[in-house]
Formats: structure tokens, sequence, C-alpha cells
């Protein structure tokens, strides 16, 4: 039995169940802690991939988690002060 305050583990989704694959700005907003205007701003720049449909924009957490790794910077050895 689990014990109090331990939260539950989310279990995978079965293979052949469709999952969301997409995101909306707010939620982007949230998955990254980036503020919503700039990430209005970076999809105007097009500086980010993202999807447009009519008027919508929402992005696909492949594409964003490719976007992010893409942007990262390996730590230095040494670099932090002892």
């Amino acid at each position: 039995m689990p014990h109090a305050g331990n939260k539950p583990t989310k279990e995978p989704p079965l293979p052949g169940v469709l999952t969301k694959r997409t995101m909306t700005v707010k939620e982007l907003a949230t998955y990254t802690g980036l503020k919503v205007q700039r990430i209005y701003s970076l999809t105007h720049t097009r500086a980010i991939p993202f999807i447009k449909i009519r008027r919508t924009v929402i992005f696909d957490y492949v594409e964003i988690d490719k976007w992010l790794n893409d942007r990262r910077h390996p730590a230095v050895e040494g670099s932090v002060n002892s």
C-alpha cells in the first residue's frame, strides 16, 4: 500500500492508444516557463515551430522538444565556484 503523501505514478499510454500530441500557447507557456507574449513573438518571427489552423496557433510536443534541445548549452566542467 502506498504511503500517504506519495503521488500515484502515471501509467504510460498503451500501444496504439492516441494521446495528445499538441498544445496551445498557454500550455506551451506552462511547459517552457516562457510568457505567452514571448511565444507569440517567437511565432510572429517564425523562430519557433508552430501549426496555424485559421487563427488558432498550436505546437507539436515533439517539435518543441527538438527545438528546445537544439538550443541547449552544455555545462562546462570546472565552471562552478567552489
